[in-house]
């Protein structure tokens, strides 16, 4: 691979599909190495340390921290990063780019003066920039004291990949580019799903695969849940992966009553994640309803890519870039944010004939507006115009 351009990709994600962050991590790779590079990405997990090739590109997971000392070790020293620099010179390979999703200030100040030198296009891939963290008081100090000084310096001195037009906006006088949440079809992740078919009845099957967040922090799910239990629909299911049920009871406060004895909401908890594809594909629709404020505008939801890739229409307002990629032949989805407003698309939903939710899976099978065969052009000119400053 000496002859090669590589790129680097540094962060925090879980590698290769452990988290959302991962998942838009791990897509980007394999784009970059369909363009021709060498792509190694480094990461950190709690439980999936270790190294291998996939999807086109290798990767290499760190421990993530778990203890007070760490994160202060995460956040300031570039002892990893300067270890990994040095190997990959050594072996004479050529560092054309360096991709960062979020790492500690000091490792970025090590990484611009680097590059600096070295003539090697320095990219943040903007996708969690206003993001915060939970855990203890200390922990939050720790990001939020990191987040200050590493939005200065990225600022100053990067060019950007932003996951939504409401963080390119927040970008002046730097190159700059928006690449949502996208997904490669031929990942060995969806390989499997060929042996999977979505055959549609005349029972309305929706599908909740991730976590909701602390007390639905992410997604409303006890609002789905309750509009859900307000359809009047005799045949009807909602099935939910990724909570426990006993979790969903103690963070709703709207529909406890109801759902301790109604059969047509189904939790069953983190499942593998095949299973959840192999769900995802087997249902009408995928659903996602979020409250409009600025985490949920600057950043993009991955389930939507995720849900896209295995042929199945997403029933979702539209928040951040959504309305740039949903229409009403992957979705059914509207902009809105009260209860009422997912209401009608569940009522919409429901409505529809076996033919019709066919027609949709259909659609999503052939469309491929966020598979990265449609993004190789406009990576290649931001690279391009990354390189001529």
């Amino acid at each position: 691979m000496h002859n090669v351009p590589t790129i680097l990709y540094f962060g925090k994600m879980d590698l290769p599909y452990n988290n959302a962050s991962a998942s838009r991590v791990s897509a980007i790779c394999s784009l970059l190495s369909d363009l021709g590079y060498n792509v190694k990405a480094y990461g950190l997990s709690k439980s999936n340390m270790g190294e291998g090739y996939i999807d086109g590109f290798y990767f290499s997971n760190g421990k993530y921290p778990q203890k007070t000392i760490d994160y202060i070790n995460l956040f300031s020293t570039s002892r990893n990063i300067k270890a990994i620099l040095k190997k990959t010179t050594n072996i004479n390979e050529k560092i054309t780019y360096i991709f960062v999703t979020s790492v500690g200030f000091v490792n970025l100040k090590y990484l611009i003066k680097f590059c600096s030198n070295n003539n090697i296009g320095l990219i943040y891939d903007n996708g969690d920039m206003l993001s915060t963290t939970s855990g203890g008081f200390f922990k939050k100090i720790l990001y939020k004291l990191n987040n200050v000084f590493f939005n200065k310096l990225a600022y100053r001195n990067m060019d950007f990949m932003c996951i939504s037009s409401f963080l390119a906006n927040l970008v002046k006088d730097r190159k700059k580019i928006i690449i949502p949440c996208i997904y490669n079809s031929k990942s060995y992740k969806f390989s499997f799903l060929t042996n999977v078919k979505y055959h549609p009845t005349d029972r309305l099957s929706i599908c909740y695969c991730g976590d909701p967040g602390y007390l639905f922090s992410k997604d409303k799910l006890d609002i789905i849940v309750s509009e859900f239990l307000k359809l009047n629909v005799e045949k009807k299911e909602l099935i939910v992966m990724g909570i426990e049920k006993e979790t969903f009871l103690n963070y709703c406060k709207i529909v406890k009553r109801d759902i301790i004895t109604n059969n047509t909401v189904v939790f069953l908890g983190k499942q593998p994640y095949d299973e959840c594809l192999k769900r995802i594909v087997r249902s009408d629709f995928t659903i996602l309803f979020r409250s409009n404020t600025i985490s949920t505008q600057s950043g993009f939801p991955s389930k939507i890519a995720e849900s896209l890739a295995c042929g199945t229409p997403v029933i979702t307002n539209l928040t951040s870039d959504l309305k740039y990629y949903l229409n009403g032949n992957n979705s059914i989805s509207k902009i809105g944010y009260n209860d009422s407003d997912l209401g009608d698309m569940l009522r919409n939903a429901a409505s529809l004939s076996k033919e019709e939710k066919k027609a949709m899976h259909e659609f999503c099978a052939k469309n491929k507006n966020l598979e990265i065969s449609s993004w190789k052009e406009t990576m290649e000119g931001f690279l391009k115009d990354v390189k001529t400053k």
